[in-house]
């Protein structure tokens, strides 16, 4: 039984708001402890895992050249068997794979003589999505509210001074949920910081760096299955960098990842410019042959974000946690997002064993300092390397807060510790790469130098 369930007066109910993998993981794990869970999400329900093959998952799905997998370190990985088994097991069932370090940089191996090379587990989008689906359908204290997203934000009494005091939410069939804490899980485009203005909140902390990127990706067929190369690979060169994904059957894609400010690379959306720097980056990208699919599948600018909702020292609004890339967003193809949501679950997870429906204020900055203390570290990371600036981060430390256990009780630090360490490598990588690969110049003068607008945008 669950310690939660022996103290009176600290069981919640939780509206999430996102049934991505980091909302129906923050679900899950609260619903383990007893808390009840209703998630909502604009979007129909993902398709389950049951009926869910490679195949069905890639024909005719152009959105997913541009859902690079998730990334799932082996110290990760562990953690998240330990947590939620089931999970692990369905996972495990299902269409991903192992891949050394080497093999998901393109062969750069980005250790010391003698050291252990590190693994991971490379899963899908839409696999992890249908997986975590399934658990969350069957799983008492779970409620999923498909097609039906969160509109507006109620409000109540107010805990601290001058600052609104989440309720619950209006959901957009018009009907009031009242909670104890909602959790904002809907992603890098969440309208929460909106609507907390609207309710009365300051701004929170909006941190947007300097870079965005652009995505342009290309399917590719070919007669016979390609053998002996590794499912998913990450190609970082000079002001761009590459994803090679295959689907284990005849079809695999080439996505381009470039920085949103160099105007000039916005002619990669033509076609016959993307075929050109394909033919520039080929050889370091070890290609099969093949035919491409017609067209080129692009993104809006993605920028990496941080959100940070204490600002000050105070709340900017109580009842109310963001996680996953409603609360930071970096780079988009490291691949990090699902290990870094369920490193937040965690988190979140620890705090509320600590905290109950009475102890709003203390709630949100016990979550603000763990998420400094651990994962902030883990964004400044990633977006150093994205910016290929090699900037040294702060490594995640054990620490006590106002008498709490740190995170490391629950694995959570020493799964920080595992991303900053896969990202250190990702730098040291790219450091190696630097002058042994084409130039940004060089892919200038392949795609040629007049800027057109992207076209075909998912």
């Amino acid at each position: 039984m669950s310690i939660l369930k022996t103290w009176e007066g600290l069981l919640m109910r939780v509206v999430v708001s996102g049934a991505g993998p980091v909302g129906l993981t923050a679900a899950l794990l609260l619903a383990a402890d007893g808390h009840q869970v209703t998630v909502y999400d604009r979007r129909p329900s993902a398709p389950h895992a049951g009926s869910l093959g490679v195949a069905q998952a890639h024909e005719g799905r152009r959105e997913f050249l541009v859902r690079p997998p998730h990334i799932l370190p082996s110290d990760v990985l562990r953690e998240l068997h330990d947590e939620l088994p089931d999970i692990a097991r369905d996972l495990l069932g299902r269409d991903v794979w192992w891949q050394d370090f080497p093999s998901l940089v393109g062969g750069w191996r980005g250790t010391a003589p003698g050291e252990s090379v590190p693994t991971a587990l490379v899963v899908p989008q839409h696999v992890s999505e249908a997986v975590l689906s399934d658990a969350a359908a069957r799983t008492p204290g779970v409620g999923i509210e498909p097609g039906n997203g969160v509109a507006a934000l109620l409000t109540g009494a107010e805990r601290i001074p001058s600052r609104p005091h989440v309720r619950g939410v209006l959901t957009d069939e018009g009907e009031a949920v009242f909670a104890d804490l909602v959790v904002d899980a809907a992603g890098p485009e969440s309208p929460m910081v909106r609507m907390l203005v609207e309710a009365g909140a300051p701004r929170p902390l909006d941190e947007r760096q300097d870079i965005g990127y652009r995505l342009y990706a290309r399917q590719f067929r070919a007669e016979e299955a390609p053998h002996g190369r590794p499912r998913w690979s990450l190609h970082p060169f000079d002001g761009l960098c590459a994803g090679v994904l295959y689907d284990g059957l005849r079809t695999w894609s080439v996505t381009l990842c470039a920085n949103d400010e160099d105007a000039e690379l916005y002619s990669l959306a033509q076609a016959p410019l993307w075929s050109r720097a394909l033919e520039l980056y080929a050889p370091h990208l070890r290609l099969p042959q093949g035919t491409p699919e017609p067209g080129v599948v692009t993104t809006p600018r993605r920028e990496s974000r941080y959100r940070r909702f204490v600002v000050g020292g105070r709340p900017v609004a109580t009842g109310v946690l963001s996680v996953g890339g409603a609360w930071a967003v970096s780079h988009p193809l490291i691949g990090l997002g699902l290990a870094t949501g369920l490193t937040q679950a965690l988190l979140l997870r620890t705090v509320l064993r600590g905290t109950g429906p009475r102890d709003a204020e203390e709630t949100a900055l016990r979550f603000d300092r763990l998420i400094e203390t651990t994962l902030a570290s883990v964004y400044r990371r990633a977006v150093a390397w994205g910016e290929r600036s090699g900037a040294p981060a702060v490594e995640p430390t054990d620490q006590t807060i106002d008498g709490q256990n740190s995170p490391s009780a629950d694995g959570s630090a020493k799964m920080s510790r595992a991303l900053v360490d896969w990202l250190g490598r990702l730098e040291d990588v790219s450091r190696a790469a630097a002058g042994t690969r084409p130039s940004h110049d060089d892919m200038l003068s392949a795609v040629g130098t007049g800027p057109t607008l992207p076209c075909a945008q998912l």
